[in-house]
């Protein structure tokens, strides 16, 4: 199963990591078949302080872009997320034990269920600034 294949890595600063010392595992399994699907990484205080610091760099660089330039990029992750959808509900029909409902998968691949873009409003706000606004 795709969505698997990094479960026992971090995403951290724009890239997968293996797990620092102390780092631990966990087993996944499918509770109606009782498999073992993978292990996931359970990471230590060092892999907490390293992901915060990292997020923490990312964010004076997001805060930083325009707000046109902000929504861009979280559009293209949700593209991707919607361009994963159908591996995402295999993955969680696996680690529950359920079927996959297909109209829930629709929903997801057409965004109506995760779509809500923020736009620049046309009230300004404090000392002239814009807002972002849900449509």
């Amino acid at each position: 199963m795709k969505i698997l294949e990094r479960l026992g890595q971090f995403y951290i600063g724009g890239e997968w990591v293996v797990p620092g010392a102390g780092a631990t595992r966990l087993g996944v399994e499918n509770p109606a078949t009782e498999e073992i699907l993978g292990e996931v990484a359970i990471g230590s205080v060092a892999d907490a302080d390293r992901a915060i610091m990292a997020a923490r760099a990312a964010f004076s660089a997001f805060s930083a872009l325009p707000g046109a330039d902000r929504i861009a990029l979280l559009r293209r992750v949700h593209e991707v997320y919607l361009s994963r959808a159908e591996d995402l509900a295999q993955a969680m029909s696996a680690e529950m034990g359920a079927p996959i409902v297909p109209r829930w998968c629709a929903r997801r691949r057409s965004g109506r269920a995760t779509c809500i873009w923020p736009r620049p409003s046309r009230r300004p706000t404090n000392h002239g600034k814009r807002c972002a606004a849900r449509r």
